[in-house]
């Protein structure tokens, strides 16, 4: 393997766990599945890259669609 290649893995595995890390802090601060959603939005606001923001986008949205119409006497 090579050695830029290796120092490269170490590093994307090393801001996995951190981000993991950030995931746990937020979880035992203590908040709804609806901050959760609220705040998976919001940091897709801040990806680079639009396909992903649009996806996110649109799968949060289908979920509050989804919900909205359960309440108001859908399924």
């Amino acid at each position: 393997m090579e050695l830029g290649k290796k120092a490269n893995e170490e590093v994307s595995v090393e801001e996995r766990i951190k981000a993991r890390e950030i995931v746990q802090t937020v979880l035992q601060y203590g908040v709804t599945q609806d901050q959760i959603k609220q705040m998976i939005y919001l940091l897709a606001l801040e990806v680079e890259d639009p396909r992903i923001f649009r996806g996110v986008s649109s799968l949060i949205s289908q979920n509050t669609d989804e919900k909205k119409s359960q309440i108001l006497g859908g399924e």
